[in-house]
């Protein structure tokens, strides 16, 4: 079964883009910025959990589930690796590349999150050598 197109979720996925976007620009601009990704994440979880419910009168497929979840998350993803790592090796020094690579493996496996947590802060990692450092999100959606 297929969910009708919501565009006030779009409108809500921008303004979280956004707030994280704006936060990551400049904090003190937006020191709650990190709102947006709760929001992210109430609207996975909302969407997620429609899919499901639609999927129960055929019965729940976990292995269509992530078929769909896939083809939905993986194109634009390699396209934003592909890019990221492109720049990276234009730009960063051979130490600083291989940081980026080893952030790719992580977030390419859905582990980016826990790959941070071995970070002294968050807060404090070298944001601008770290540029899957936003995958973590992902992460933990796709764990959940």
């Amino acid at each position: 079964m297929s969910l009708a197109y919501r565009p006030e979720i779009d409108g809500l996925r921008c303004l979280a883009v956004v707030a994280v976007f704006v936060f990551h620009l400049k904090r003190q601009w937006l020191p709650g910025g990190y709102l947006g990704v709760d929001i992210f994440f109430v609207i996975s979880g909302f969407l997620i959990s429609q899919t499901l419910l639609s999927d129960a009168a055929e019965g729940i497929s976990l292995r269509r589930f992530y078929q769909r979840r896939i083809a939905h998350i993986l194109p634009a993803s390699f396209g934003v690796a592909l890019l990221a790592l492109a720049a990276a090796a234009l730009v960063y020094q051979p130490r600083n590349l291989a940081g980026a690579c080893t952030s790719f493996a992580s977030a390419s496996m859905f582990v980016q999150n826990l790959a941070l947590t071995k970070e002294d802060d968050y807060f404090e990692a070298l944001n601008d050598t770290q540029p899957f450092l936003h995958c973590w999100s992902l992460s933990v959606e796709e764990q959940f």
